[in-house]
């Protein structure tokens, strides 16, 4: 009893200790909420609920998808609609799509905020190859599509070569890109395209395959989310503002921030504290289970699905390339971002439990429908109709232009072009030092001359003579190894 008043004794004196220091930060004690602060010293994070999550890869009621016949209504919902801007009467020359690779970088800018990273993509024999346009060698996302492509032996690969843009972020604005460029996110609003006009393919860098399985009535009835605040993100991100309203609000809501980075990272522990790392099988044990966005889509979304809780989603104009399928009210709940999204949740939460059957049905048709439709094979079924879809684009001349190699010969002609670019730069820039070097050996030249012709005309005839012949020696010996140097 004594070891536990002493110990509180001690957290009210770090805490007034803090008041005093912020009362002197002036500025910093007006953007501060006080009472967060405090709550944040203080907040003591409940236990996992007791209990073991099951894992299962099968179990009776669930069937992944196996054909294209399976997948047809994710293709006109998201495939269709993504390619569409790129169909047009005659097709696409190959041509077109060796000048487009050809001047990529120039023509299309990384986004402000990504690495750069792209890459032309070749698909052979259902082997894949990577020839990088920009950014680093060995990224781990294309090690990734070449793995999951090459390991599906059951599945027959068109040839084909296209552009990948793998950043998190965008890059085809304002009509940089007349041609399809993969990638992973973008923005979708009103049934069309936002700022950019990629093609989503699937994220293969996660395993999508288990189901969680925790008994419903033993779930804890909150609204759960252990996230990141990463630095591309806004210091008002909705994470952020889920974790400081959750700070008021533990009774309804467990939303945790588990890592800080950025610029913003010091102010923001002061509105909230990081909490701890959950499992994401342990997620199963909490009835409702936050989504919302990072610096794009949370990739995440699947395997809270597949957890059989209720997902609560955050609208937004990010998506990943399944996402026009899903339906609020029969996948997710959604909320806005905005300051109130936290209330939104804890509004959810209130309407859902006093409704739990229709809770219950959203958990279970989520769980089923990304076991059906978003697990491995069902992604390489979307890929592969992907692949077979974008070379229609070409008028059946890809397949033939890629079995002959051509994306090889253009990839040895930019480089060998690259080289010669190189060289010319390099050859002119040789030059401009040759001429600055044999300007100051002039300047350099008359300087020592003049010199000379001053220490042979002053002093006596002996010193003089000695002197100045030693001195004109030297001067021409200075000459000599510049010369040598620059010349």
């Amino acid at each position: 009893m004594r070891r536990q008043t002493a110990w509180a004794a001690l957290q009210w004196a770090v805490l007034w200790h803090c008041w005093l220091l912020l009362l002197g930060t002036g500025a910093k004690g007006q953007i501060v909420n006080q009472t967060t602060i405090f709550k944040a010293l203080l907040r003591q994070e409940e236990p996992t609920p007791p209990g073991k999550v099951e894992v299962l890869t099968y179990a009776p009621g669930f069937e992944r998808a196996r054909t294209d016949a399976d997948l047809a209504q994710l293709f006109r919902d998201n495939l269709d609609p993504d390619l569409a801007p790129f169909k047009r009467s005659g097709g696409i020359s190959i041509q077109e799509f060796k000048d487009f690779v050809t001047t990529f970088n120039e023509a299309v800018p990384k986004h402000q905020l990504g690495e750069g990273n792209a890459g032309l993509v070749v698909v052979r024999n259902g082997s894949v190859q990577v020839h990088w346009l920009r950014g680093g060698d060995n990224h781990w996302r294309f090690a990734c599509i070449k793995a999951a492509v090459e390991s599906a032996r059951s599945l027959k690969f068109p040839d084909s070569a296209f552009v990948v843009n793998i950043d998190d972020f965008p890059i085809c604005k304002e009509g940089r890109c007349p041609l399809p460029v993969f990638t992973n996110y973008k923005k979708w609003r009103g049934g069309k395209n936002l700022d950019t006009n990629e093609v989503l393919f699937p994220v293969f860098n996660h395993h999508y395959e288990d189901l969680y399985v925790f008994p419903w009535e033993r779930k804890r009835p909150k609204a759960f989310m252990r996230a990141s605040q990463q630095g591309c993100m806004p210091a008002n991100s909705s994470r952020a503002v889920l974790a400081v309203t959750s700070e008021y609000h533990p009774q309804q809501l467990d939303l945790g921030i588990t890592r800080i980075d950025g610029s913003d990272k010091h102010f923001l522990k002061f509105r909230f504290s990081k909490a701890g790392f959950v499992s994401i099988e342990d997620h199963a044990k909490w009835r409702y289970l936050l989504s919302a966005d990072g610096c794009v889509a949370q990739t995440r979304l699947v395997k809270v699905m597949l957890a059989n809780s209720v997902v609560l989603k955050e609208e937004s104009d990010w998506i990943e390339y399944y996402y026009r399928s899903l339906k609020p009210w029969k996948h997710y709940a959604p909320f806005r971002a905005g300051p109130d999204a936290g209330e939104q949740v804890i509004g959810l939460v209130q309407h859902l439990e006093a409704h739990e059957s229709k809770a219950q049905a959203i958990a279970s048709e989520a769980q089923h429908w990304a076991y059906r439709y978003l697990s491995q094979y069902p992604r390489l079924l979307y890929f592969r109709r992907q692949l077979l879809e974008y070379n229609k684009l070409f008028g059946g001349s890809m397949e033939a232009w890629v079995a002959a190699g051509g994306p090889e010969e253009l990839v040895g002609h930019e480089l060998a072009a690259a080289k010669r670019r190189a060289h010319t730069r390099l050859a002119a820039a040789h030059l401009h030092l040759r001429r600055i070097a044999r300007k100051s050996a002039m300047r350099l030249q008359h300087a020592d001359q003049g010199s000379a012709a001053a220490l042979a005309s002053s002093g006596s005839s002996s010193s003089s003579s000695g002197g100045g012949s030693e001195e004109q020696q030297g001067l021409l010996q200075r000459q000599q190894h510049f010369w040598l140097a620059h010349g």
